[in-house]
């Protein structure tokens, strides 16, 4: 009788195997590319991950992209489209030439991006299909968008009336990572947290005095550049402070400007939020203060009963103290 032969190694289960390429495709975007060209299913289970986050930061790249998204024919919300599988996305200057910012408007689950403030002043007016402007009229998915760079002087900023790009009205988190002080962004109408960098002139406290009459704002953080020198910051810290004592919305965060982009990544990756960083400073630092005002009014008691007793006796000094601290 024939023997059956029994394998020495018994198949994995499947899903074992999809979660084994799942973790893969999510470890890199080299690993997530490789997947994609072993087989038709791996492609399908993968792709999701490539395009979950798109960075792109030359030219040649954001063209490559726009044309492999135009090309698509699926509707807004297919989950073949690429564009519905972006999650966080980051345009850098340089690659915002060919990119073309009204590609932001057409992606229905986008949740973080990040992109030149000269790009904002186009988005702000830039105008869909019908079609497509009812679906994005639709879509309510919360988005937290980062502006950098700089606005060039003979830049146009809309009227407010002028605003019709519906994803205007998904924004609800703005990161200011630059010097320009761009009005329209006390007009997007769900904004609640907004974060900018402190500067010491009369135009951008007016600027954050007008935002502050905002009834959504719920959030404004000021952001303290690491790079300043030490007592430059503790001044600001300490302008920053008196300001949260008028409007406790008022809050600080001292990061390293010069890593931005990092700090977006870990972010949109479930990371830190500058938000929190921002309470978790400012509530450190008012535990600080509030420490450091009990010990200085200890000090103070202290050397007001050693002058009060000075040539007394223990008696009379006694008596003095009582006085004191009546």
């Amino acid at each position: 009788m024939a023997m059956m032969s029994t394998p020495m190694n018994p198949p994995l289960p499947a899903e074992l195997v999809h979660h084994i390429l799942r973790f893969s495709a999510a470890s890199s975007t080299s690993s997530c590319l490789t997947l994609c060209l072993v087989s038709s299913w791996v492609h399908d289970l993968a792709i999701p991950y490539l395009f979950s986050q798109v960075i792109l930061t030359i030219p040649a790249r954001a063209h490559a992209f726009r044309t492999r998204v135009i090309r698509s024919t699926n509707p807004t919300h297919d989950a073949a489209n690429p564009l519905a599988l972006i999650h966080n996305l980051w345009v850098s200057s340089n690659a915002s030439v060919n990119f073309g910012v009204d590609i932001l408007c057409k992606c229905p689950n986008l949740r973080h991006a990040a992109i030149d403030i000269q790009s904002f002043s186009t988005l702000l007016s830039v105008e869909l299909p019908p079609q497509e402007s009812d679906e994005c009229d639709s879509n309510e998915t919360d988005l937290h968008l980062t502006l950098f760079g700089s606005v060039r002087q003979n830049t146009q900023y809309p009227s407010r009336s002028a605003f019709t790009a519906p994803i205007l009205e998904r924004i609800t988190h703005l990161h200011l990572l630059t010097g320009s002080l761009p009005g329209p962004s006390i007009y997007l109408p769900r904004l609640t947290h907004l974060a900018m960098c402190f500067k010491h002139n009369h135009s951008f406290m007016n600027f954050v005095n007008t935002t502050l009459t905002s009834q959504s704002l719920q959030v404004l953080v000021l952001i303290v550049d690491t790079i300043l020198a030490p007592f430059v910051r503790r001044a600001i810290v300490q302008r920053i402070g008196a300001c949260r004592q008028k409007d406790e919305r008022v809050w600080f965060v001292e990061i390293d400007m010069c890593q931005f982009d990092q700090d977006w990544v870990e972010e949109a990756n479930g990371g830190e939020t500058i938000w929190e960083k921002a309470v978790r400073q400012t509530t450190v630092w008012e535990k600080n203060r509030e420490v450091l005002a009990v010990n200085v009014a200890a000090s103070v008691s202290s050397m007001a009963q050693i002058k009060v007793c000075d040539g007394v006796n223990g008696a009379e000094c006694h008596q003095r103290i009582e006085l004191l601290q009546a």
